[in-house]
């Protein structure tokens, strides 16, 4: 592993490219540690107009690994605690085989299995849907990304860090003192540590800075909005996922209903284009899951991203090749939910003191489990 610069905290200088959730998230912790100067450079004009503002805001705490279900748990818990974070406890439905929701189902957040039956009569719009049996979860809710964002914002730059809109990194290099420098257009910014929390844009950044070649995969998913007079969405409605359709759906507060047909297309055009054809694809998966929002009309239609590693895991930790390079990427459309504790997670390791609660878990997270095939992840299931 590359050690961090040795460099004390009053005169480290730490650069986060990218303030969505995972630059955010990350910068708040390392300033609660006293870190040292941070400065996060985000490339959109505005906060949220890529991956961390156009997700569905759906806090699902029974999901993922072990790893994944750390995060949820503990950050809902922050959000419950933090009225600015927008969370409601909505409460949400997963459904599926018997023995999938069983395996779903996790000791530290109550849950009961319950009917199909149960579930339509919680949400009438899935009257003519095969259900089987289905996961209630009470304490599952709903975050409004752009809120979150601004929560985080707020507590980062209360503490002195400076975000810096409409600042893309262009370029990593090193100067002669081999201090790193991130290029943006309008200026060059030197660093002691860069954080790459740059979401679809990670792989590329890492290799421009001399890092590891990192399988991260960028896939675009497509959201709908429908209004469905007949079968109206109320705010305080649970949502509902199915684990074995893979769609999902989440009444919204002006009566209408949020659908995606959980696709994840591998893409390299990292633009908020529609693929061709989604729109029929969409109504042919409605009328086989959800036949009461098929003759819905659409209110909206987006496509947002999601960064993915083939173990599913996120890469948290030193880059073994360019001294100074921080990853925190690859959450595969999990950071929201996960933000608040995957980023202390992320200061913890850059600052070498990870705590017993998180040392069990580093080979699963850290960048260098991809270097080698032979190399264990340890046990993250």
């Amino acid at each position: 592993m590359t050690r961090p610069p040795s460099n004390p905290a009053s005169t480290r200088r730490i650069v986060i490219v990218g303030a969505g959730f995972a630059g955010l998230a990350t910068a708040l912790h390392l300033g609660r540690l006293g870190a040292g100067s941070i400065t996060l450079l985000e490339g959109a004009s505005s906060l949220g107009a890529y991956a961390s503002g156009r997700n569905a805001g759906l806090l699902l705490q029974c999901s993922g690994t072990r790893v994944w279900r750390r995060f949820f748990s503990v950050t809902r818990r922050y959000f419950e605690n933090h009225p600015t974070t927008s969370f409601r406890a909505t409460g949400s439905w997963q459904l599926g085989s018997r023995t999938l929701l069983e395996e779903l189902q996790d000791a530290h957040v109550a849950t009961s299995l319950r009917s199909g039956a149960e579930c339509v009569r919680d949400l009438p719009i899935l009257q003519g849907s095969d259900l089987d049996h289905a996961l209630w979860t009470p304490s599952d809710g709903v975050v409004d990304p752009l809120d979150l964002l601004a929560h985080y914002a707020d507590q980062v730059t209360s503490q002195g860090a400076d975000i810096r809109l409409g600042q893309p990194a262009t370029e990593i290099r090193r100067d002669r003192s081999e201090r790193l420098v991130v290029v943006t257009p309008s200026s060059e910014v030197r660093a002691d540590v860069v954080v790459n929390a740059a979401g679809a844009w990670a792989r590329n950044l890492g290799l421009q800075a001399g890092g590891m070649d990192l399988p991260l995969r960028p896939l675009r998913r497509h959201l709908f909005s429908y209004d469905c007079p007949s079968n109206p969405g109320t705010p305080h409605q649970p949502y509902v996922w199915d684990q074995s359709r893979d769609f999902y759906l989440r009444p919204l507060a002006d009566g209408q209903w949020m659908y995606c047909l959980c696709d994840e297309e591998p893409t390299t055009a990292l633009d908020h284009a529609l693929a061709p054809a989604i729109r029929e694809r969409s109504r042919e998966r409605r009328q086989r899951e959800v036949p009461r929002l098929v003759s819905a009309r659409e209110t909206r239609a987006w496509a947002c991203y999601r960064t993915k590693t083939p173990d599913g895991h996120p890469v948290l930790g030193w880059d073994p090749q360019c001294p100074g390079l921080f990853w925190v990427a690859g959450l595969g459309g999990g950071g929201m939910s996960a933000s608040w504790e995957l980023g202390r997670w992320a200061a913890r390791i850059l600052l070498e003191d990870p705590g017993s609660d998180i040392e069990p878990y580093l080979s699963a997270v850290e960048p260098q489990r991809f270097a080698s095939p032979a190399r264990g992840h340890g046990d993250a299931r």
